[in-house]
């Protein structure tokens, strides 16, 4: 069941891996059942370790908007620092096939583009798709610090539900290769995780990702954010 309502986010300012965004008004449209049972993208013929099938139909889908950030190490090359995004639900966006499909190209475009924010940035697809309409912000994900002194992928969606389940903490279980375009080595890796903490999901794909790739070498000690977008595909958890 779809409902609607407006909130005002405040989130902490911390480390390059932390959500910067402060004060974000949005209209929170979540809860919309998905249309038609989604069917993640193939495996391409030469991934080494194919990503696993889910079992079960998925529960949410979203568009993440935002940067891949990384740390310059001594040698000279990028090491990652996890990333920054906000989250838009496309889940109400799957009985519409074409806009479905295009939409992580779309949101690129826009965003690269643009001189907006993250935190002022929200994509919109154009009346050329036959659809016309800005997404729905939901949640956000980051990245947080691990007990043994790594980073953990973190989407948000607790300050949007009011539910202190409503996230999931994940640990990678599998990537591969971006099959996409030409430009397909520029994009990051699609990803499987599993789900360590939280309600939200037991299972989380990283699909149809544009851009995020650090550039080949770097000044020991710099920093840098690379835009991107993605798909997440959320399984076997909340149905919001």
């Amino acid at each position: 069941m779809l409902f609607s309502t407006f909130i005002t986010l405040t989130l902490f300012s911390s480390s390059l891996a932390s959500p910067t965004i402060t004060s974000i008004t949005q209209r929170s449209n979540v809860g919309c059942t998905i249309a038609t049972q989604l069917s993640l993208p193939p495996n391409p013929a030469n991934a080494a370790t194919p990503l696993s099938a889910p079992a079960t139909p998925a529960t949410a889908v979203f568009l993440g908007v935002g940067f891949q950030n990384y740390t310059c190490s001594s040698a000279g090359t990028f090491t990652s620092a996890g990333a920054l995004a906000n989250l838009f639900d496309i889940s109400c966006l799957s009985s519409n096939t074409r806009v479905f499909n295009a939409i992580q190209d779309v949101a690129f475009t826009q965003f690269t583009s643009s001189s907006s924010s993250l935190s002022t940035f929200t994509p919109s697809v154009t009346g050329s798709y036959g659809y016309s309409a800005p997404l729905t912000l939901v949640g956000h994900h980051f990245f947080q610090p691990t007990a043994t002194g790594g980073l953990a992928p973190v989407w948000d969606l607790r300050p949007f539900l009011n539910n202190p389940d409503a996230f999931v903490v994940g640990a990678r279980v599998g990537d591969i290769p971006s099959p996409d375009g030409a430009g397909a080595s520029e994009n990051v890796d699609w990803l499987q995780l599993s789900g360590v903490q939280g309600g939200f999901a037991d299972l989380v794909y990283r699909t149809q990702t544009r851009g995020g790739v650090a550039p080949a070498s770097c000044t020991p000690g710099a920093t840098a954010q690379v835009k991107y977008t993605a798909k997440y595909w959320f399984y076997d958890g909340l149905t919001v």
